[in-house]
C-alpha cells in the first residue's frame, strides 16, 4: 500500500487534522526562565513568567479551547518589536506550560511543534492547537 506524502515536504507523510483552535495572546511574549521553587516567588522575571502563563490559559479558555485527549500539534508565532529577543525554545515552553491542564492533560500529548519569531510593531503571540493524526496510506 502506498503512503500519501506532503506536497510541500516530499517524503513526509501527510497529517489529517480533526480539531483545531486558534487564539492570540496580546503583549510581549515572555520566555520561561530558569527557576527553582525558592526563586519563583522572588525573581522579577519568574513572577512575570508566572503571570504570562496565567494569561495564556485565560485567553485559551476565552477562545473556547477544551482538552484534546489525542496526539496534538502546536503552532506558535511570536511577534516581537526590537529589544533583546528571547530564545524561541523558552517562548514555546511558556506556551506549553500555560496550556497544560487546559488544552491537554499532559504536554506529553504534543507530538509536533512549529514555531517562529517575527518582527512586528505590535507584540503578541499567536497559537494554533490541532488534533494530530498521521495518515498511513
Amino acid at each position: 500500500m502506498k503512503r500519501r506524502v506532503s506536497q510541500k515536504y516530499p517524503g513526509i507523510p501527510c497529517a489529517k487534522f480533526l480539531m483545531e483552535y486558534h487564539f492570540v495572546i496580546p503583549g510581549r511574549p515572555v520566555p520561561a526562565p530558569r527557576m527553582t521553587n525558592k526563586s519563583k516567588f522572588v525573581r522579577p522575571e519568574a513572577l512575570r513568567y508566572l503571570e504570562y502563563k496565567e494569561k495564556i490559559g485565560w485567553f485559551a479558555q476565552k477562545s473556547g479551547v477544551t482538552k484534546i485527549d489525542t496526539d496534538i500539534e502546536v503552532e506558535c508565532r511570536f511577534f516581537i518589536n526590537g529589544g533583546r529577543e528571547p530564545d524561541i525554545d523558552k517562548l514555546v515552553k511558556a506556551i506549553l506550560d500555560g496550556l497544560n491542564g487546559i488544552a491537554w492533560s499532559d504536554d506529553s500529548k504534543v507530538r509536533r511543534i512549529i514555531a517562529e519569531k517575527l518582527g512586528s510593531k505590535t507584540e503578541y503571540a499567536e497559537v494554533m492547537i490541532r488534533e494530530y493524526q498521521l495518515q498511513n496510506r
